[in-house]
């Protein structure tokens, strides 16, 4: 129907090409400088992150470990403990000083919660079926 584009439509023979974004041969910024608003960021030297405490990894380790041995009689029970000591410890650490890890910390603690009172109740009846 139609042999010719509409005339508002580019790309018409008698359309003009429209400009590039920034001259050709030429780079997209001149140099770097305080003048020039497309300078890339400079990297932050001395930019200090702080270590994570090694007390909270291990608590959070141990207390994922006490979920899954809470079951083992007198195992589950030592377990427990020393998933609670190590995610306590590594809470104190992280609050006097520098260090990362306080999430972890509060992890390892609530899994070795979580896992203390069944590893005691195993713990007391395998110690009561020994006993008689």
């Amino acid at each position: 129907m139609y042999e010719q584009q509409p005339p508002d439509q580019p790309g018409r023979p008698d359309h003009p090409p429209t400009q590039p974004y920034h001259p050709p041969g030429q780079a997209m910024y001149n140099t770097y400088g305080a003048d020039n608003p497309m300078q890339p960021p400079y990297p932050q030297f001395g930019y200090y992150r702080p270590s994570t405490s090694g007390l909270s990894v291990a608590g959070m380790v141990i207390g994922i470990l006490s979920l899954t041995m809470w079951w083992v009689p007198v195992l589950g029970l030592v377990i427990s403990l020393v998933g609670l000591l190590l995610s306590a410890r590594g809470i104190a650490h992280t609050r006097r000083g520098p260090r990362s890890g306080y999430g972890m910390g509060i992890a390892g603690l609530v899994c070795s919660l979580l896992s203390l009172i069944p590893a005691i109740v195993v713990a007391v009846f395998a110690v009561g079926l020994a006993l008689l």
